[in-house]
């Protein structure tokens, strides 16, 4: 059986919270624009402030999944991307700041921004260091960054495995994410019993995953096409007599 694994944290009243659902939701949706992949492992916190995880793909790396309205546009700079409605927003008014200097473990991070917008057919825009990039099938990659548009991205046709250096780092950068924002007790939690926590997710529980979802963005879709009926008749105005 094809699995990937998972390794999340949630309090008895966080899962009673449902806190769990988002996580396994971003998973879902994540696996299959094929980002994530059969032999992936994931670290989150599902009860963090942010939308952000740890995982081993064909590298180790922290990765922050920002939705917004538009797709914006992100600065990168060393050890810092910012993500902004316009170009100099990613200066002064940016809305997610993701700063390795803020991020539990080693220097050596690999900072993954992964933008969920709803703006069909528009790209996020990459500035790196004060100049537009482009992006290839959906993102762009510099040795310490990668930006992503779900909607565009298109996964590599041939997938390297991560090499036994990425796999050692991930998990000691994958636990300390999960224990980042914890308080003592369940960070030593984690520590005794880190098992605890691991889940092995099935290519078909994320299939059932992504068929609901499916079914939910369906349903809302019916609500849409009523409102856009009901504003292109107000901005039409009455019919004119026969």
């Amino acid at each position: 059986m094809r699995v990937m694994k998972a390794y999340i944290y949630a309090s008895p009243a966080g899962a009673a919270a449902h806190v769990l659902s988002q996580c396994f939701s971003d998973f879902a949706e994540l696996y299959r624009h094929g980002f994530l992949r059969d032999d992936s492992i994931v670290w989150a916190n599902a009860e963090a402030p942010d939308a952000s995880f740890w995982a081993l793909t064909d590298r180790s790396q922290y990765v922050y999944v920002h939705r917004a309205t538009e797709p914006g546009y992100v600065r990168l700079t060393s050890g810092r991307l910012r993500w902004g409605r316009s170009f100099d927003g990613t200066l002064e008014k940016f809305e997610v700041d993701i700063d390795t200097r803020n991020i539990a473990g080693e220097p050596d991070k690999h900072l993954t921004l992964i933008v969920k917008h709803r703006a069909p057919g528009r790209l996020v825009k990459v500035i790196d260091g004060s100049r537009l990039v482009d992006l290839v099938d959906g993102s762009y990659t510099r040795p310490e960054a990668t930006v992503i548009d779900l909607a565009a991205y298109r996964p590599p046709a041939e997938l390297a495995g991560a090499g036994e250096f990425e796999v050692n780092h991930a998990r000691y950068h994958g636990v300390n994410h999960m224990m980042s924002s914890l308080n003592a007790d369940n960070a030593e939690l984690i520590r005794s019993h880190l098992g605890l926590f691991a889940f092995d997710i099935s290519a078909e529980q994320i299939a059932a995953i992504n068929e609901h979802l499916h079914v939910v963005e369906t349903f809302a879709d019916g609500f849409a096409e009523a409102l856009y009926d009901r504003l292109s008749r107000a901005h039409s105005g009455p019919a004119a007599p026969d």
